[in-house]
């Protein structure tokens, strides 16, 4: 491993890490859950009472939205994923969580915080309420205006940028958790942060070029360059993060290598993946259908790190290249199948409506998708379903009606 990665290890985010603290010390570490809460459920700054958390989210960010930055190119780029948001939403899942959890070390601080493990709700439940948080996140930074400096995208990564801190003090702190810095690195350290920030900005433009969807090099730099916005209102060091798409694919690439390793979180956390995708496709002939399309994706070593089997058999094969070519049809927008196209009209909204389905039940739908991506998202033909799906504020009479009972 090169040197600079090693002390990217040892490095967190001191800003962050010290508002935590002294948080923590002023309130106790039993507070440590109601800050969660405050910082997940508050959606206006001005609800939040503690003075100094209210002055981190209206003052950390005014150096970095400064009259430098490149609002056309942020506007670009959020146009890009207001295009082909469904299919990169759909890459994060295959793609690029499971490559982040090939990275052992990195997968130990999301298994042993137990965000995936501690609700009381059985089976694939907690891992879909944290994939809903996380597609909320994409969503809101992605969003028109979303990185606007009151805007939901800039809010949520300064929520999200508090919670790593959050988990660093819990993991080094608590009684019930021991961690191990000499071995794993300090917990959420900045390579593991570059590395998710790469995984979010790089690795699902590759999937879409895999499956045969054309991207401009205009388009990787726009997108590229608003996640690069992102990663520094997270509080990624300026100085580590790749200058351009294809510099950032070769640093993501090296970190995949150099942290590359098997262990029992992620194997476990990328099997939530798998089961989810299982659970979503109707009846059990393409059960093996989740781990060949990851295998497509990911290929041979990183699969064999993370526990997913390989499967090669005609069916599958007829599947991704079927799969393959809906999702050209649906984000090109191409008529050669009727057949085809009808498929391409309603799979945009497919996994997430299994998502809602499944979690929401009988509690009130939070997640929010703006004007301004349903307009794209949503084929003409599927509106009628959409709004039944996201508009109530119960789903449970409208569950897909081939869901598989976990």
């Amino acid at each position: 491993m090169s040197n600079t990665l090693v002390n990217l290890r040892g490095m967190t985010d001191p800003l962050a890490d010290n508002l935590i603290q002294t948080y923590i010390q002023n309130n106790g570490i039993n507070k440590i859950n109601e800050l969660f809460e405050t910082i997940t459920t508050n959606n206006e700054i001005s609800e939040i009472k503690d003075d100094a958390l209210r002055d981190f989210f209206e003052k950390s960010s005014v150096e970095i939205l400064s009259d430098n930055v490149d609002h056309d190119l942020i506007d670009q780029g959020q146009k890009f994923f207001e295009k082909h948001g469904p299919i990169l939403s759909l890459m994060l899942l295959c793609k690029s969580l499971p490559a982040t959890y090939s990275c052992g070390n990195g997968a130990e601080v999301v298994y042993r915080t137990g965000r995936f493990m501690e609700s009381k709700r059985k089976g694939l439940e907690p891992f879909i309420n944290r994939l809903m948080e996380t597609a909320q996140f994409v969503i809101n930074v992605m969003s028109q205006d979303g990185m606007d400096p009151e805007g939901s995208g800039l809010v949520t990564a300064k929520k999200v940028r508090l919670m790593h801190a959050s988990i660093r003090y819990y993991l080094k702190h608590s009684n019930h958790v021991t961690w191990d810095t000499e071995a794993l690195g300090e917990p959420i350290n900045q390579e593991d942060m570059l590395g998710t920030l790469l995984s979010f900005s790089v690795f699902p433009v590759q999937g879409l070029e895999q499956l045969g969807i054309t991207v401009s090099d205009e388009e990787k730099k726009a997108y590229y360059y608003t996640w690069k916005l992102v990663g520094l209102v997270m509080g990624v060091e300026p100085s580590i993060i790749p200058e351009t798409f294809d510099e950032g694919a070769v640093t993501g690439q090296k970190i995949l290598e150099e942290q590359r390793k098997p262990t029992e979180g992620g194997k476990i956390l990328t099997k939530s993946c798998v089961d989810f995708l299982k659970a979503a496709t109707p009846g059990t002939h393409y059960d093996d259908f989740p781990e060949a399309f990851m295998h497509f994706l990911l290929g041979d070593e990183i699969c064999e790190t993370v526990g997913i089997e390989t499967h090669t058999s005609f069916t599958s094969k007829v599947f991704i290249r079927t799969l393959s070519k809906v999702l050209q049809i649906f984000d090109q927008g191409k008529d050669e199948s009727a057949l085809l196209c009808e498929i391409a009209e309603t799979f945009n909204v497919f996994l997430l409506q299994h998502m809602l389905d499944f979690y929401y039940k009988e509690k009130e739908v939070e997640f929010n998708i703006p004007p301004s991506l349903k307009k794209n998202w949503i084929a003409p033909k599927a509106k009628k379903e959409y709004e039944n799906i996201f508009s109530t504020k119960t789903i449970f009479n409208y569950r897909i009606t081939l869901q598989k009972l976990i």
